[in-house]
C-alpha cells in the first residue's frame, strides 16, 4: 500500500496531460475552421476579381498586352515608390517655378511611370506640359511643341495603360478642344495650323462630294482598308506595280508617298499645275514626273488602295485612333473634318464615354463634363467648322488657314443634347416634363445653341434651312418658356422679325449699312470660294434684304451722301476687293474666280490683272497666271461697251510697292 502510494501520479501532472487534449481539439478545431475559411475564401476568388475588374483594381494584361519591361520594373519598388512620387511631386513644383522645363518633363516621365496606373499623374503631367509650361514660351513653335507634348503623353502612353480612365479621355478631349480649338491661347491659330498640316498629311484634303454620304464613303475606304500593308503590296498585282514605278521617281510606298499627295495632289486644284515649271530643271522634271504618274487614269484604283491602307496604318500607329471608330462617329454625326481640333475633342470624348459605361465606378461629374464634351465639339463644328486650308508644309505656321460656320451639324447637336441628355439623367428631379425634355443642367447651352442656329440657317437662305429655322424656332417656343410655364414673348413674334431684327437694328447709318452689308457679300463669296452654291445665293440674299430695308425711305432723299450704291455695284466691288484682298489666298481666288458669274468676272478682270500678275510673280515657285487668273470669253464686246457707255467704275487703290503678295 505504501508503495503504491509511492508511485501515484501528481494531479498536476494529470490536469497538464488532460490540458494538452483539450489543446490539441482546439488546433485540430482551429485548423479544420482555417481550413473552411481558406475553402469560403477561395470560393468568392471569381466574384472579389471581377469587382476588382469591374472598379479598375487590377491590371488587364489581355487589354494592355504588358508593360515596357522599364516600367515593370518600376512598379515593384514597392513602399519607397510612394516615397519617390511624393518627392517628385515636391521637386516637379520647384523645377517649374524654376522655369527647368526640360529637367521637369523628364521627372514627369519618370513619375508617370513609377505609378502608370494612377491617372491623376499622368492628367497633372499633361497639364502642366500644355498649359503651365507651354505658356512660359516666346515663340509659337515652343508653345507647340509642349501642347503637343502633353496631347502625346496623355495619348500615346497615359490612356494606352490606363484604357478605361474616363478622367485621362476627359482631359485629353479638353486639351484638343480648349487649348487647340479656343481662342484663349495667344498662339491659338498656330496650333490649329500645326494640328491641320499634320493631319492633312495622314487623311489628305477632303475630297470633291456634293453629299455627306460621298464625303464618308470616301473616309469608308480609309476604315475598310487592310491593315498589312506589306501584305498587301505582296497580294495586289496592281498595286505592287504602281509601287515599282513609284520606286523609279523616288517616292516609297510610306510617309513620303503621303507627303507628296498632300503637297501637290488637292483633289479640287492640282497644285503642281498652277506652278510654272521648267522640264530642263532637274527638281522640277521630277516634279513633274512624280504627278503624271500620279495623276495616270490606269493607276487610279490602284494608288487610292495604297493610298487608304497607308492613311489607315498612320492613323493608328501615329494617333492611336480606330478608322472604324472615326468611320461610325461619321455615321452618327456627320461628315467630320479630322484635320480640326473639334473632330479630335469629339473622337476622345466620345470614346471615353463609349468604354467606361459598363464600370460602376465612375465619378459621375466626370461623366457629365466629359458627355459635355461631346456637345462642346458638335457645337464648334457647327460655328467654325467648316475648314478652308492652304498648308505650307515646311513652315505649318505660315499656312492660311480659315474656319467658316458648318450648318451640317446642327440637327446632329440638337439630337445629341436630348439623347446623352436622357443617358445622363439619372434622377428623375434632373428632368422637368413638358418644360425641357432633357437633362437640366444642358438646357443654358441648348437653348443658346438653338437660337445662334436658327439665325445662321434663316440668313443662309436655302429652303432647307429655313424650313430647319422655323421647326428649331417652334421647338424653342414649345420647351423655352418662363419660370410659371407661359410662352416667352420673343417665340410670340413672327420667325422673320426675330432673325432679321439683328441685322436691321445695326442699318442706322450710311457706315453701318456699308459694313453690314458687305459683311454678307463677302461671307457669299466665301462660300462661294468654298463650293457652297446654296449657301452663297443665301447670304446674297440677305444681302439684299438689308440693302432693301435701308434704301426703303432713300430712294427720293435729296441727301445724296445717305445713298448706298446698287446691291449689283457692291457685289462686284466687292468681288475685286476679294481678289486683290491680302489676307485671301491663292487657291480661295482662283476658286471664286471660277465659280463668279460671267459678268462679274468681266467687271473685275483688268483691274484686278495688274495685281494678280505680281502675285503671281512673288509666289515661290512662281505661278502661271493664265492658270490662275483667266481671261474671261467676250472681254473685247465688253470693254468696247464700257467705253460706249463711259461706265467707268471708281477702282481700288493698287498694293503699296514693295509689299509681298500673300501666298
Amino acid at each position: 500500500m505504501a508503495n503504491r502510494d509511492a508511485f501515484e501520479i501528481p494531479q498536476h501532472i494529470i490536469d497538464r496531460e488532460a490540458a494538452k487534449r483539450s489543446d490539441r481539439i482546439i488546433q485540430v478545431v482551429c485548423l479544420a475552421v482555417a481550413g473552411l475559411c481558406v475553402l469560403g475564401a477561395a470560393a468568392v476568388v471569381p466574384s472579389v476579381n471581377a469587382e476588382r475588374q469591374e472598379y479598375q483594381l487590377v491590371v488587364d494584361p489581355d487589354s494592355l498586352q504588358g508593360l515596357p519591361p522599364d516600367i515593370r520594373l518600376l512598379t515593384k519598388t514597392g513602399t519607397f515608390r510612394a516615397l519617390a512620387i511624393d518627392w517628385g511631386f515636391m521637386r516637379m513644383e520647384r523645377l517649374k517655378n524654376e522655369d527647368k522645363f526640360f529637367e521637369l518633363m523628364q521627372l514627369s516621365s519618370w513619375l508617370c511611370r513609377l505609378a502608370p496606373r494612377y491617372p491623376t499623374i499622368w492628367s497633372y503631367a499633361a497639364w502642366n506640359q500644355a498649359y503651365n509650361i507651354s505658356v512660359a514660351q516666346y515663340t509659337p513653335e515652343a508653345r507647340w511643341k509642349w501642347v503637343s507634348n502633353g496631347i502625346r503623353l496623355l495619348r500615346d502612353e497615359g490612356i494606352q495603360y490606363n484604357p478605361k480612365s474616363l478622367l485621362l479621355y476627359k482631359e485629353l478631349a479638353w486639351t484638343y478642344w480648349h487649348k487647340v480649338g479656343d481662342f484663349t491661347d495667344d498662339y491659338h491659330w498656330e496650333y490649329k495650323k500645326e494640328l491641320a498640316v499634320d493631319m492633312e498629311r495622314v487623311v489628305g484634303a477632303p475630297p470633291l462630294a456634293l453629299t455627306d454620304e460621298e464625303t464618308i464613303d470616301a473616309f469608308r475606304k480609309i476604315a475598310e482598308a487592310p491593315r498589312d500593308v506589306p501584305g498587301l503590296i505582296r497580294s495586289d498585282a496592281k498595286v505592287a506595280a504602281l509601287v515599282e514605278q513609284l520606286g523609279a521617281v523616288d517616292l516609297a510606298a510610306d510617309r513620303t508617298l503621303l507627303e507628296f499627295v498632300a503637297r501637290y495632289m488637292r483633289d479640287d486644284i492640282q497644285v503642281a499645275a498652277l506652278l510654272k515649271l521648267d522640264e530642263h530643271n532637274p527638281i522640277h522634271r521630277l516634279l513633274l514626273d512624280r504627278t503624271r504618274l500620279l495623276a495616270d487614269p490606269a493607276h487610279a484604283a490602284a494608288l487610292e488602295t495604297l493610298l487608304a491602307a497607308l492613311r489607315a496604318h498612320a492613323l493608328r500607329t501615329r494617333y492611336f485612333m480606330e478608322p472604324e471608330r472615326m468611320l461610325e462617329l461619321m455615321e452618327e454625326f456627320g461628315p467630320l473634318d479630322w484635320r480640326l481640333p473639334y473632330g479630335m475633342s469629339l473622337y476622345w470624348s466620345s470614346e471615353g464615354d463609349r468604354v467606361t459605361k459598363d464600370l460602376t465606378a465612375v465619378d459621375p461629374n466626370v461623366s457629365m463634363n466629359t458627355v459635355r464634351l461631346v456637345f462642346f465639339s458638335l457645337d464648334s463644328m457647327v460655328r467654325r467648322g467648316r475648314l478652308l486650308l492652304e498648308p505650307n508644309f515646311s513652315k505649318p505656321n505660315d499656312s492660311f488657314l480659315q474656319l467658316l460656320p458648318d450648318h451640317r451639324f446642327i440637327r446632329r447637336t440638337h439630337d445629341a443634347l436630348l439623347k446623352y441628355g436622357k443617358e445622363q439623367a439619372t434622377i428623375p428631379e434632373l428632368h422637368l416634363e413638358g418644360r425641357y425634355p432633357g437633362l437640366l443642367n444642358y438646357r443654358v447651352g441648348h437653348v443658346n445653341f438653338l437660337r445662334y442656329s436658327i439665325r445662321q440657317l434663316w440668313w443662309m437662305g436655302t429652303p432647307k434651312a429655313r424650313a430647319d429655322s422655323v421647326e428649331y424656332y417652334q421647338w424653342l417656343r414649345e420647351f423655352d418658356r418662363e419660370a410659371n410655364g407661359d410662352p416667352k414673348p420673343f417665340y410670340l413674334q413672327p420667325i422673320e422679325a426675330a432673325v432679321m431684327a439683328e441685322i436691321y437694328e445695326g442699318l442706322t447709318s450710311f457706315k453701318n449699312a456699308q459694313m453690314i452689308i458687305n459683311d454678307f457679300l463677302f461671307r457669299s463669296l466665301d462660300e462661294l470660294a468654298a463650293g457652297n452654291l446654296p449657301a452663297a445665293q443665301g447670304y446674297l440674299d440677305v444681302a439684299r434684304q438689308g440693302w432693301e430695308y435701308y434704301m426703303a425711305d432713300k430712294f427720293d432723299d435729296n441727301v445724296e451722301r445717305r445713298r448706298i450704291p446698287s446691291l449689283d455695284i457692291m457685289r462686284r466691288n466687292a468681288a475685286l476687293e476679294y481678289l486683290r484682298a491680302r489676307h485671301v489666298t491663292v487657291l480661295k481666288k482662283v476658286r471664286a474666280w471660277r465659280a463668279l458669274e460671267l459678268e462679274t468676272r468681266q467687271f473685275c478682270y483688268d483691274k484686278a490683272l495688274p495685281y494678280m500678275v505680281r502675285l503671281c510673280e512673288a509666289h515661290a515657285p512662281p505661278l502661271n497666271l493664265d492658270a490662275v487668273f483667266h481671261e474671261p470669253p467676250g472681254m473685247k464686246e465688253f470693254r468696247e461697251l464700257q467705253e460706249e457707255q463711259g461706265q467707268l467704275e471708281p477702282d481700288l487703290p493698287e498694293i503699296e510697292r514693295g509689299e509681298k503678295a500673300p501666298t
